[in-house]
């Protein structure tokens, strides 16, 4: 173990100032984290309709493309549950595009808009993302622990509704706890994890509606076995599938090798995805 923190200290000296981790679309964020990098369970918790599919997708773009600059043979992989996988992709195309999502979807799109869809599909399609629909718990394993092509960051959508075994018999709250404790051996043996996590709504009925580690919804086991907790919130009256430059905030409310902190935005609706102030 001696020699093993001597060699991590002096390779921190031989690069100064770099982040160790995988960076985040976003600057601060990673900053305030230190990236990404294993053995790190990162969970993005935010109530229904605020728009987290939508930052796992920037951040699975973003993870990809610098794995390409890095030169870096490895993987993203993606396990959703809660959308199919053309619906997820038509989402990273408007993103990587910024041809609305919406003129897509209903054919109105300009000559020139199409194009720009197009394109962005051929390089999404170029982009080291792997897609899974999970049966169950030893499936994801498998997905993940790919001895050909090794997992750089895996992200999971969502982890209340992703299946934990045909088997299991026990209670809702227990399913959900296995599953975290699951994803964070999976994410200290094979690769960080973005984890999704639906959180509940009785912080809209308090005095300060902004979200707190607690709301985390089913387990405590998520809070715990999380090493970063980031929640984004905007206010209850603005829909995420319209409008732009609406107000976002990214609530850092756990970073166990960092810092804790709010990252203020943008949302943009028509492509669903989410700036800093400063981009």
């Amino acid at each position: 173990m001696e020699t093993g923190i001597t060699q991590y200290l002096e390779l921190r000296r031989m690069t100064p100032g770099v982040i160790p981790g995988i960076p985040y679309p976003w600057p601060k964020v990673t900053d305030m984290v230190e990236g990404m990098a294993k053995p790190q369970m990162i969970v993005l918790g935010a109530r229904p309709g605020i728009g987290k599919t939508s930052l796992m997708s920037q951040i699975a773009i973003h993870t990809a493309q610098w794995l390409l600059e890095e030169n870096r043979p490895e993987m993203v992989r993606i396990i959703t549950s809660e959308m199919e996988v053309e619906a997820l992709q038509m989402r990273m195309i408007s993103q990587l595009s910024g041809v609305p999502i919406q003129k897509m979807r209903r054919g109105l799109s300009t000559d020139w808009q199409h194009q720009k869809a197009l394109e962005a599909w051929q390089l999404l399609k170029r982009l080291p993302i792997e897609y899974l629909r999970p049966r169950d718990i030893d499936q994801i394993k498998k997905f993940i622990d790919n001895t050909t092509i090794p997992t750089a960051l895996y992200c999971v959508d969502y982890l209340q509704i992703t299946p934990y075994r045909n088997t299991w018999h026990g209670d809702e709250f227990g399913r959900i706890s296995k599953l975290s404790n699951a994803f964070r051996e999976f994410s200290l043996r094979y690769a960080p994890g973005l984890i999704l996590s639906q959180m509940s709504r009785y912080s809209e009925r308090r005095e300060d509606p902004h979200p707190t580690m607690s709301d985390l919804k089913g387990s405590g086991d998520i809070e715990q076995d999380a090493s970063v907790i980031i929640m984004p919130y905007r206010a209850k009256d603005e829909s995420p599938d319209v409008g732009e430059g609406k107000d976002m905030e990214l609530h850092v409310v756990k970073s166990r090798d960092g810092v804790t902190g709010v990252v203020y935005g943008k949302w943009h609706g028509y492509t669903m995805s989410f700036t800093t102030q400063n981009e």
